[in-house]
């Protein structure tokens, strides 16, 4: 979902800077790789769990069962927020959720996991930083040597599929090979064309 939906919103965001020929392309090997990601999935034993969740979530309409307990997971750190209003704004520490939940499933939602701990100020920098990232990609398009542009597209379309692919898992320890890649780009995108 992040990747066909990050893609999407990124050749969106790209359209002045990318070909209808060069868009195709990228559809046609986008529906290449999923399906050849769905025949993978398919022919493992995750083909049944697939199945029995989507059948049963579909046939009872259980929100819970199609999202594999993750809206209740969200729903119950949402209401522990609740009791403490300010903690919407402040958040309830640094790391809290592991500690006052009352149980150890992860959020499976990076943006929830900012918001309990860090509450809306610290969910809105961490925001921020991707967006500022994305944005400095695509300004650094107009100056960039050809050479450049394919890593700078490619920062906006990875960085905008990370940040969908967040809201429904935790990629915590993705991030740090995200950021050194995005330096990098970044250092591209701003460089000047004698550099």
């Amino acid at each position: 979902l992040g990747l066909v939906a990050g893609a999407s919103m990124a050749a969106v965001y790209l359209r002045r800077y990318v070909s209808a020929q060069i868009f195709a392309r990228a559809t046609m090997a986008a529906l290449l790789f999923i399906a050849v990601a769905v025949v993978v999935v398919l022919s493992t034993d995750f083909q049944y769990l697939l199945e029995e969740r989507l059948s049963k979530g579909l046939a009872t309409g259980d929100l819970e069962t199609i999202s594999s307990g993750r809206t209740a997971i969200w729903s119950a750190a949402l209401s522990q927020m609740a009791e403490h209003p300010i903690s919407f704004v402040t958040g309830l520490g640094w790391e809290s959720y592991f500690q006052t939940i009352g149980h150890r499933y992860a959020t499976h939602n990076v943006y929830l996991d900012r918001l309990y701990n860090l509450g809306t100020i610290g969910l809105a920098l961490f925001v921020l930083a991707f967006v500022g990232a994305i944005a400095i990609a695509r300004r650094g398009l107009e100056s960039a040597p050809v050479q450049a542009v394919p890593f700078l597209m490619a920062i906006v379309i990875g960085l905008t599929s990370f940040t969908i692919a967040m809201a429904f898992t935790d990629l915590e320890g993705a991030a740090v090979y995200v950021w050194a890649y995005t330096g990098i780009a970044l250092r591209i995108a701003v460089a000047s064309p004698a550099d």
